[in-house]
């Protein structure tokens, strides 16, 4: 690899034990069509791994040389945020290409964010946010914690959402804990939520997480109802920006 020679026999189980991290730091020394290479040497979810591990633009030259079957087998597989960095650095046919090869869940996740990243707040926002019913047991958000939060990267709180989906409540995992298994929801969640819409500008969302002391803050469309979250690693290079 450190030559950008791809001879692989036996050598490729080993290449499949590296963590897909160290392997990409090595790939980005590669040009493209040795990557490219490398790639094919993996199952799909090891090679979107990899792939998810590059910097933007090695994954912007790596998707401008896929097939649009093969690009969209790679984005269905990876985290929709890194999926949107990546297609808003194609060109728009070859973005709209993609598009049409993902599954209907996938592309209307993906048209959803890719809207969204047309605003202030729209290219900070994440989907990886739970909602609750007020009338949920404290044991039955437990259960749907753990069957639908497997793969997020972090999860600090759940939003209570009335039957209209509409925001009316948050609640801190740590509170969560503290409360019996058949306590309901509604009992212990916070009703005064701190906001942010996708035409706030980013300074007034820093402004709000530093006043109110969280980490993260629920984004509401016009109908109150949250379409996402930005949270304090979303920020951080734009409140280093505004302290330097």
């Amino acid at each position: 690899l450190s030559r950008g020679t791809v001879v692989m026999k036996q050598e490729s189980q080993k290449l499949k034990k590296l963590l897909p991290e160290d392997l990409a730091d090595h790939l980005e020394q590669m040009n493209v069509e040795n990557v490219q290479h490398v790639l094919e040497l993996l199952s799909e979810p090891q090679a979107a791994e990899v792939i998810e591990s590059l910097n933007i633009s090695f994954q912007s030259s790596l998707f401008k040389q896929f097939y649009p079957k093969k690009a969209a087998n790679i984005i269905e597989r990876i985290d929709p945020d890194e999926a949107i960095d990546i297609l808003l650095t194609l060109p728009e046919k070859k973005r709209a290409d993609i598009m049409t090869e993902l599954s209907r869940e996938k592309k209307a996740e993906l048209t959803r964010l890719l809207k969204f990243a047309k605003t202030p707040i729209g290219d900070l926002i994440t989907s990886e946010f739970l909602t609750v019913s007020p009338e949920d047991t404290v044991q039955k958000v437990k259960s749907v914690i753990k069957t639908n939060t497997r793969d997020y990267s972090s999860l600090s709180y759940l939003y209570a959402v009335n039957k209209n989906g509409q925001l009316v409540g948050v609640v801190n995992l740590h509170e969560l804990l503290l409360q019996n298994n058949d306590t309901l929801v509604y009992r212990f969640m916070i009703p005064s939520v701190v906001i942010i819409h996708l035409e706030t500008p980013v300074e007034i969302a820093i402004k709000k997480m530093l006043k109110y002391k969280v980490d993260a803050l629920p984004v509401l469309d016009d109908r109150k109802m949250p379409i996402g979250i930005v949270t304090i690693d979303d920020l951080a290079g734009e409140i280093l920006k505004k302290f330097a």
